[in-house]
């Protein structure tokens, strides 16, 4: 069976993998980066395909995977990421989708919201005018918290998405930005941290998926983020997530203290801790350089040096 995926809106990609359990591994004991690499994008999409195919999904959940991965691409076909060698969005949430399923993750619910956990976020409003006939005046009179509601409920209804994957996207999402919020770097990125303290520390009962979802998430947006060219936009970017590794590092300890093996192996658990902390470390030593290089000011919690080596501080 051909795949779904064609990438027929987003330039410089004409790629569809065969969807066989007999076709021949290409990425197999490969990383992430090294497949970015070799292939970009395209190579990421048949990474991902050839793990869904050897991962124990269903025929129906590989179909409705790749077919998510299909909205998703379509979602963000304008988008653009300056990390990515190619510079399409896109290849963010397949590396994260990747990377879950490396790991052990084995629910599709999960693997699709992985797919879809920037859609509702960067594009509530293509999503209410594609699954809906809402007129465009009523759309735009949502605010942007209604349009990410009404989203979530349209996502929700499509069979190969489902309640579930909506409920996931719906968790992971991040809010709005306030109106105090913009136009102030400082603000925004507090109203960042606080949803991500909420989500993994907060008194609201949220579901483990999608705190896994959110550090998967996290993982390629901070850890990742040496791969970053643009020094300056580098910068800005450790400056904003070196204020919620932290809480990642703490909740995957936690984890593996009392031996929880849901949805992932502790060994997986542990394998994630680590590359958190050394991302941390990388994270907090390209702070120190760049502030020197421009001056940069950072708020970030838990440096410390200790003869001369950097150490990683508790979060609570």
């Amino acid at each position: 069976m051909e795949s779904a995926i064609t990438f027929d809106k987003a330039p410089a990609l004409h790629f569809a993998a065969v969807l066989d359990p007999s076709v021949v591994r290409l990425y197999e004991g490969r990383s992430v980066e090294e497949i970015e690499d070799l292939d970009g994008t395209p190579g990421l999409c048949r990474a991902f395909e050839e793990s869904i195919v050897t991962g124990d999904f269903t025929r129906q959940e590989q179909d409705e995977i790749l077919n998510v991965l299909q909205l998703a691409t379509e979602l963000h076909e304008d988008d653009r990421r300056r990390d990515s060698p190619d510079g399409l969005f896109i290849a963010h949430p397949i590396r994260a989708a990747i990377d879950a399923v490396r790991l052990g993750i084995r629910d599709a619910s999960t693997i699709k919201a992985i797919l879809l956990h920037d859609s509702v976020e960067d594009h509530a409003k293509d999503i209410i005018e594609r699954y809906s006939e809402t007129p465009p005046n009523q759309i735009a009179a949502m605010s942007p918290k209604e349009q990410q509601q009404e989203a979530v409920m349209l996502l929700g209804k499509q069979e190969e998405i489902g309640e579930d994957t909506a409920m996931l996207v719906a968790q992971v999402t991040n809010e709005p930005t306030p109106p105090d919020c913009k136009g102030n770097r400082s603000k925004k990125v507090a109203h960042y941290v606080k949803q991500v303290r909420t989500l993994f520390s907060g008194s609201e009962k949220k579901d483990i998926r999608a705190k896994f979802i959110k550090m998967l998430d996290q993982y390629d947006n901070a850890i990742r983020n040496h791969r970053t060219q643009d020094v300056r936009l580098q910068a800005k970017l450790d400056g904003k997530y070196a204020h919620t590794i932290g809480f990642f590092i703490n909740f995957l300890r936690d984890e593996i203290r009392c031996g929880d093996q849901q949805l992932i192996s502790t060994e997986a658990r542990l394998q994630l801790l680590q590359g958190f902390e050394a991302g941390h470390h990388r994270t907090m030593l390209r702070i120190l350089r760049n502030s020197r290089a421009f001056r940069v000011g950072y708020n970030v919690a838990n440096l410390t040096f200790r003869n001369n080596n950097l150490e990683l501080g508790s979060y609570n």
